[in-house]
């Protein structure tokens, strides 16, 4: 499978939790930008892709996906890509 081509772009560092940065997520291959996508950290990094905050009826403030992958397998290697993508934006910021 070719590699997909992920920029980001707009990222900014803003720790919180265990969200690290924010940044938007340009997927080359198909012309998608994704926008509000977090990178968190807590023992390894990862990229978290946008969610909807909604309240539950208990009055929780909980998070529903905005983008869903059918295949597991699919949604491992995006979000391997995604991470690896937000890591060189982080290094490139600290330069």
């Amino acid at each position: 499978m070719p590699a997909l081509d992920l920029q980001v772009s707009n990222f900014k560092c803003r720790p919180r939790g265990t969200a690290v940065c924010d940044f938007d997520l340009h997927i080359g291959a198909i012309g998608l930008v994704t926008r509000g996508c977090v990178l968190h950290f807590q023992s390894h990094y990862w990229v978290q892709l946008p969610a909807a905050e909604y309240i539950d009826g208990a009055g929780n403030r909980q998070f529903r996906h905005v983008l869903t992958f059918e295949d597991e397998s699919a949604k491992r290697r995006f979000k391997e890509e995604a991470t690896r993508a937000a890591l060189r934006a982080m290094e490139a910021a600290h330069e």
